[in-house]
């Protein structure tokens, strides 16, 4: 199954600029440092690959995946995926609010930072059902709050 993605590129070599990258490809073909996935503890998405799953399942019944919305585990060589990392961040069963949304793209942006990633691709189809929001302004919210975050003044 596809998932449509926003890839970061926020830490290119000798340039000042970001590159943003809208795309249209399966998580397992995911080539990144970080894949941020958006996620419900109480009901994972089917579209998840079939060794991811487990995996995922597995860190959230451990406790890893704190309870709180908003809450954020890192999971190291996902299996089934090609990202380095899987940075999962609970967003509740509850709809999430255009505020939320932009916090939960902070926290995004800040554990990217944090885990050193050179690029990063996020996840929007479980997050645009969730919040029933245009996948427009999902995409125009993701950069802007991405951006911010990384934007440091020399």
């Amino acid at each position: 199954m596809r998932k449509n993605t926003c890839k970061l590129n926020p830490l290119q070599p000798k340039r000042d600029t970001m590159d943003y990258t809208i795309g249209n490809k399966p998580l397992p073909e995911q080539a990144t440092d970080c894949l941020v996935l958006a996620v419900n503890p109480q009901a994972l998405s089917a579209t998840l690959p079939a060794l991811t799953a487990p995996q995922i399942s597995a860190l959230i019944q451990a406790g890893d995946l704190g309870t709180e919305r908003f809450s954020t585990a890192l999971l190291h060589a996902p299996q089934g995926l090609t990202a380095k990392r899987l940075l999962l961040v609970n967003i509740g069963s509850e709809p999430l609010t255009r505020s939320q949304l932009v916090k939960l793209f902070e926290k995004a942006a800040q554990h990217t930072i944090q885990c050193g990633a050179k690029s990063a691709a996020l996840a929007l189809d479980d997050i645009q059902r969730q919040a029933d929001i245009s996948r427009v302004w999902l995409v125009r919210e993701a950069v802007r709050t991405l951006a911010a975050q990384h934007y440091r003044f020399d």
